[in-house]
């Protein structure tokens, strides 16, 4: 990738990979974090896959092939990630991306910070056509502390981390 070896941002590129519209594609090497330096990034060129590499990065629960397996059960499990229209949301914060995922009566909210430092989040959960409704947590993203004001329909991040990705599936 052209992350070079940034664990943190390659985790994010992955996360909006998978959390967009259309179909995921994983070029050959992707979920290792090899990239392709030699041949200025032609995939169609990269060498066979070490799998010791494999099985090292797949004992370890921080690693980019964790994470792209997280991500992909996620996106599995979650049907408005696969096939759900997309509504952007005014986050407040201009390094803060967020949208809805829409499938049927099914709702995920996204919300992604680009930046390097974290930032509180509000969302206003009724023009979002969200208030009133509980949410699960799919990222778990541990220590972040997220909470739902039903009487005033806002949704709080107490401090979302630095290049991360939440994902709230909403329930009926």
């Amino acid at each position: 990738t052209s992350q070079r070896g940034d664990l943190k941002r390659m985790k994010l590129m992955n996360s909006i990979h998978m959390v967009s519209p259309g179909t995921p594609f994983i070029y050959y090497g992707n979920e290792l974090g090899s990239r392709s330096d030699k041949f200025k990034d032609d995939r169609r060129l990269r060498v066979n896959l070490d799998w010791s590499v494999y099985q090292q990065l797949s004992g370890d629960a921080e690693s980019i092939l964790s994470h792209y397996k997280k991500m992909i059960r996620i996106r599995e499990n979650c049907t408005p990630l696969q096939t759900g229209n997309y509504k952007k949301l005014n986050t407040g914060e201009p390094k803060i991306w967020g949208f809805i995922r829409e499938a049927d009566d099914k709702k995920a909210l996204v919300l992604v910070n680009f930046d390097s430092k974290p930032h509180p989040v509000n969302i206003d959960l009724n023009s979002a056509g969200l208030a009133g409704r509980s949410f699960t947590d799919l990222t778990n993203q541990s220590g972040t502390k997220i909470s739902a004001d039903k009487n005033s329909g806002s949704l709080q991040v107490e401090n979302m981390p630095e290049l991360s990705c939440i994902i709230l599936y909403f329930n009926n």
